[in-house]
């Protein structure tokens, strides 16, 4: 079973043990190009591809964390993308 949260002492053991998956904290870009049209420039595409490969493979290594401040930016885009 993977400690999702540090218990006091043994809780940072376990994460430096490599028992707790490391945190991240996502912020409006990351939402953004997860979300958007596709791109039509070169670089906004290999931007949004990065993040959907990361997204798709990757996210599950980390407990991952928005702010209601990113989640209130993030309801401020585009409803039709």
């Amino acid at each position: 079973e993977v400690i999702t949260r540090p218990v006091a002492a043994a809780g940072c053991l376990a994460w430096y043990l490599g028992a707790m998956p490391p945190s991240v904290y996502l912020e409006t870009t990351i939402l953004s190009y997860l979300t958007a049209r596709p791109a039509r420039d070169l670089i906004g595409a290999a931007r949004q591809q990065v993040t959907r490969d990361w997204w798709g493979e990757r996210r599950q290594r980390y407990t991952l964390y928005v702010s209601e401040v990113v989640l209130a930016e993030a309801a401020v885009g585009d409803p039709d993308a």
